[in-house]
């Protein structure tokens, strides 16, 4: 047998790793093109408070005293006028062009604008860094540094973490991020921070908590305060899937620890200690800097038994019960089922919905056949936490599954769920894929992806009608003026998600082994 020598192995690597960074690029830029600027949730806040974020500023943001909270700025017109495709799919993105024709001096009231702090702000002050009279190149800006924000953060995650966790984490991203998670983090929606920075932070503790060279676990450490500090910096609710984590993050790193590498000495558990307790208090004193005035956060809480209260009055029954049962919905739509993109008015069709469901579900099931006992409490913990969280905002503020909270704002839970599964420990090398597995999880993902793109390009580039239309370029009412038509941006972004797909599902290909002994995934 003719042995392959190690540095063509490294060549062979190396090439892998570029090819996956290009077509994910190219991939995701396809997302980035699909929908216009306001397209995402509440894109019309997100804007006017990007534009407000250092303050009042003639041309840019003035303050309109005496108005309600909801409309105490001016802003530029096309700020305020982004999202006028919301709520009603047959509109295309058309109706922007009147936005962005008006005078840049024209000054209109603004929806909110986080003026009083009432959301995390670092999101909002470093984008108001793209702020220009030039509206569409602003915009543009935004979209397209929070993209590459995301490729930087979790390719620096995965470049310093073990070969193990690193493909796990490009797992994570590959199934979780669609199609939900892809819209977002090409957005200018704070959801996109919010994301990448819970989707990686965990990972990121992971590799700084166990043994290696200084420096991979320095960097780590590193990346996971960014993590962190982009995720409390955009969003309120991150605090608590920081704290779903927790446990989770300490069950994976005891699952993770080697046999042979027994009771580590005095002066290792000190520094472990130690370091523990750095990353404890750095992320306290983030959030403490970062999240809003404790009054409003008491406010969003409520009481929960005054919550539980209005929704038994409301004929729901046992109120536990009531959200109990449909909290799942929230989960599967994060991967596309039922909950529409946008402003939850693109419905994603079902062919995306049953693939992504399916390929999570079975993903899941394969990463924790032999898995011990502390990865099973890592994943089951996590699932309790995916069933708590959402339970208690909904009921504390009266409400049920399909009110006021969406799946975006519990998204980066599934991302820690599928690491947790899928993570090797001392009993499992986590799931093993034969070429059929893989091939068979590669089509119905590249499909599921192909099939989201298409109805989201349709959607904002014609508006969504009953008939079903193959010819993205028949009838394009917008489109971008500097990008190939809609169909071409469509085949290169779908092939490359396939490409993409294939290569991190080769990540856990199961190497050949000899009669009675057990498979396990290359790395």
């Amino acid at each position: 047998m003719r042995r392959v020598r190690p540095s063509t192995l490294a060549r062979s690597a190396r090439l892998r790793w570029v090819v996956l960074a290009a077509t994910t690029l190219l991939a995701l830029g396809g997302w980035l093109a699909a929908a216009p600027t306001g397209a995402s949730p509440d894109d019309d806040y997100h804007l006017t408070s990007i534009w407000c974020a250092r303050g009042f500023d003639e041309g840019v943001c003035l303050p309109n005293p005496g108005g309600p909270p909801d409309r105490s700025t001016f802003v530029p017109f096309p700020v305020a006028s982004m999202s006028c495709t919301a709520y009603d799919a047959t509109v295309s993105a058309a109706c922007q062009a009147d936005a962005l024709a008006r005078d840049p001096r024209t000054l209109t009231l603004g929806i909110g604008g986080n003026v009083e702090g009432e959301r995390a702000g670092l999101y909002y002050w470093v984008m108001h860094t793209f702020v220009s009279a030039d509206f569409p190149r602003a915009f543009a800006s935004i979209r397209i540094a929070n993209l590459l924000t995301a490729l930087a953060v979790v390719g620096a995650t995965m470049a310093v973490a073990a070969p193990r966790l690193r493909r796990v984490v490009a797992l994570t991203w590959l199934v979780g991020g669609l199609p939900l998670g892809y819209f977002l983090i090409t957005s200018v929606n704070t959801s996109a921070w919010g994301l990448i920075g819970l989707g990686t932070a965990w990972a990121n503790a992971l590799t700084a908590s166990r043994p290696g060279p200084t420096l991979r676990r320095a960097s780590a450490g590193a990346l996971a305060l960014l993590g962190v500090t982009m995720a409390l910096g955009a969003r309120t609710e991150a605090l608590a899937h920081l704290a779903l984590a927790v446990p989770a993050v300490i069950l994976l790193h005891r699952a993770g620890a080697s046999r042979a590498a027994g009771r580590p000495d005095r002066s290792s558990r000190m520094r472990r200690s130690a370091a523990a307790t750095a990353g404890v208090a750095g992320i306290a004193v983030i959030a403490f800097a970062l999240l809003p005035t404790p009054s409003y956060l008491a406010a969003l809480l409520g009481s929960i038994g005054d919550g539980v209260a209005d929704v038994a009055e409301r004929g729901f029954g046992d109120p536990w019960l009531a959200v109990l049962l449909e909290v799942p919905q929230l989960w599967a739509g994060g991967l596309g089922d039922r909950w529409g993109l946008g402003w939850l008015d693109t419905p994603m069709p079902s062919l995306t919905s049953v693939a992504t469901v399916g390929s999570f579900a079975v993903l899941l099931g394969l990463g924790l056949q032999g898995a011990d006992r502390r990865r099973g409490a890592a994943v089951a913990a996590t699932l309790t936490g995916l069933f708590a969280l959402p339970m208690f905002s909904l009921l504390a503020a009266g409400l049920v599954v399909g009110e006021q909270f969406q799946p975006r704002h519990y998204l980066p839970a599934l991302f820690l769920l599928l690491g947790a599964a899928t993570l090797s420990d001392r009993r499992s090398h986590g799931p093993a894929l034969g070429v059929g597995a893989r091939s068979a999880l590669m089509i119905a993902l590249a499909v599921a992806n192909a099939a989201a793109l298409h109805t989201t390009i349709r959607r904002y580039s014609a508006g969504l009608t009953q008939a079903r239309v193959w010819d993205l370029d028949g009838s394009i009412e917008w489109w971008w003026p500097a990008l190939p038509s809609p169909m071409t941006v469509w085949i290169v972004a779908s092939l490359a998600y396939a490409v993409t797909a294939w290569l991190v599902l080769g990540l856990f290909a199961a190497q050949p082994t000899s009669r009675g002994a057990a498979a396990r995934p290359t790395e």
